[in-house]
């Protein structure tokens, strides 16, 4: 179902328009709290191993979940109303892959102030970006967006809502971003592991915090 012109841009407050920079914002200065802020447990520990491995969970599933999402969507974000896939489990599966990419990137820190960081950000941010592309959505598609908000939940998935269907066309130029932005959050994490091995062997100074 194609939508009908719709001038949304205009209308995004500042958070919605310029959340990439925002978000990019964000990542720097979470990185420069891991530079100079470091875990006060041993750095070989259960704790230390625990919170690698559930980084690194979470980081995959995001990277997986948003180029499974972009199959189904990329290029076509705004003008189709796709209720297939990952759009058949919640109506903004892009955001909560993008939730799981932050606190996957927050836990392998293992830095409190970076988990507090990411969890204020997207609390913020993305509840005024839903807010406002559900309006522009509500406005383009009607009765159809209705319907749809009425079988699938806003952000956490609901199993029993998934609804196969094939693949539309593939948007190659929307995938190639996606993995450029999925390499970017690999860089990421790998400067964070930096940061703590150069703590590890006392090459960056560092507060201590509880």
């Amino acid at each position: 179902m194609a939508a009908p012109s719709v001038s949304s841009e205009e209308r995004a407050g500042f958070l919605v328009r310029y959340r990439t920079r925002l978000g990019t914002g964000i990542a720097l200065a979470a990185l420069l709290a891991a530079l100079f802020m470091q875990h006060p447990w041993p750095e070989i520990s259960y704790l230390d191993f625990l919170a690698t491995g559930l980084g690194v969970v979470l980081i995959a599933v995001g990277i997986a979940g948003r180029l499974w999402c972009t199959l189904y969507i990329g290029g076509r974000k705004g003008r189709v109303l796709q209720q297939d896939g990952p759009y058949s489990l919640s109506r903004h599966p892009l955001y909560l892959c993008s939730l799981l990419l932050a606190l996957g990137l927050a836990v392998i820190s293992e830095n409190l102030l970076i988990l507090i960081l990411a969890v204020v950000y997207f609390a913020v941010q993305y509840r005024i970006t839903i807010r406002h592309e559900e309006a522009v959505l509500a406005e383009a598609f009607g009765r159809a967006y209705k319907d749809y908000c009425g079988r699938v939940p806003c952000f956490f998935p609901r199993l029993s809502s998934y609804r196969h269907a094939p693949l539309p066309a593939i948007s190659l130029s929307a995938l190639r971003a996606e993995c450029t932005h999925a390499v970017g959050f690999l860089v990421l994490a790998g400067l964070f592991e930096l940061a703590e091995t150069l703590h590890t062997h006392h090459l960056l100074p560092f507060i201590s915090f509880p």
